[in-house]
């Protein structure tokens, strides 16, 4: 967070008004998303869409999803992850992108939308950082569902992604999740 609380404080000393300035709020915007302050930051964000159009710079993009999220609007954060996902289309993370989505739509309660971009992922996008995110999300729908054979599928389905998954910090939630499955 050092790095937003940073970039506010030089962004904060300049002036925001004017066309020449409109690159310097949207960085100010990406601090403020970065610094939790979601509503100041979707509501510049917003007004930049308004003014310009849909926001084209996937950093920016991905900073007006995540404070729309935080900020609870999980409609217009699903939407605008849907939106960042088509943005960088063929690039790693996009199916990072359609998982940040699906994140949305179950804060949402919207389940069966989740299912159906979870089964996308994992098509699409199975080794990438979403993919994986996206099998361990899966189990955790499918134990939410079931009764003891699902809980026993899923105690060795957390034990596999425990071993195989790239990133530490998901295997430790694997394991962790099998733990208490």
């Amino acid at each position: 967070q050092g790095k937003y609380d940073q970039a506010h404080e030089i962004l904060s000393s300049f002036s925001m008004d004017g066309t020449v300035d409109d690159l310097r709020r949207l960085a100010y915007a990406s601090s403020l998303s970065g610094l939790r302050r979601n509503t100041e930051a979707a509501e510049i964000f917003a007004e930049m869409e308004l003014q310009y159009g849909p926001l084209r710079d996937p950093n920016a993009l991905e900073h007006f999803a995540r404070a729309l999220y935080r900020g609870g609007d999980s409609l217009e954060a699903e939407q605008t992850y849907a939106r960042l996902a088509q943005l960088i289309a063929g690039h790693p993370d996009e199916g990072l992108a359609y998982f940040a989505q699906v994140q949305a739509a179950l804060q949402r309660d919207d389940i069966e939308g989740a299912r159906r971009l979870l089964d996308r992922i994992l098509v699409a996008f199975p080794e990438s950082r979403g993919g994986q995110r996206a099998a361990l999300r899966q189990i955790d729908l499918a134990v939410l569902d079931g009764g003891e054979k699902v809980l026993a599928w899923a105690v060795m389905d957390y034990g596999h992604h425990a071993e195989n998954l790239s990133e530490r910090a998901l295997r430790e939630e694997a394991r962790f999740k099998q733990a208490l499955a």
